[in-house]
């Protein structure tokens, strides 16, 4: 299986980055913890980037956000992260510095779980995007598998101790 879904380009960019401004004007709560942002740096320039991402699930108790990156481990701010931590978490009315955690299939399969049941339509979408051109559909638990396997998902949590 491979990703078939082209980076964004122009117009649809920057669509995508509109939520940035929502949260650079103290408006990010409108959003609610469907989606947050996130500051890093850039592994290459060295500079600040920030990226919207949206959150699949977030467990209010721990304050931990479940994030899947489209485009895999090809992703610039996966790739960034890799490099070193993420600088800032900014969800709801919540900002924190983060700790990241890179998921193995078998923690996204029980994440995803709790995604397909709250959102079944969205996982549908999800999973037809991502499923081979000319192939016939089915939702099955190796599909999913595939597909998380290919997507990578990372959590995002509070720092126990400032950086």
């Amino acid at each position: 299986m491979s990703i078939n879904i082209p980076r964004p380009r122009s117009v649809l960019r920057f669509a995508l980055r509109l939520p940035i401004r929502l949260y650079h004007a103290r408006l990010g709560f409108l959003l609610d913890h469907r989606f947050m942002l996130l500051t890093h740096r850039g592994r290459k320039s060295r500079l600040l980037r920030e990226t919207v991402l949206e959150v699949v699930v977030y467990d209010r108790s721990t304050r931990t956000s479940y994030v899947v990156s489209g485009w895999g481990n090809k992703a610039d701010w996966y790739l960034n992260i890799e490099a070193q931590p993420a600088l800032r978490v900014q969800i709801g009315r919540q900002s924190y510095s983060p700790e990241h955690h890179f998921l193995t299939i078998e923690e996204a399969i029980s994440v995803w779980s709790a995604f397909r049941r709250k959102h079944p339509i969205e996982e549908r979408i999800a999973l037809r995007l991502f499923s081979k051109p000319g192939k016939k559909y089915t939702v099955t638990h190796q599909r999913r598998s595939d597909f998380l396997g290919e997507v990578h998902m990372v959590s995002f949590h509070p720092a126990l101790e400032p950086r």
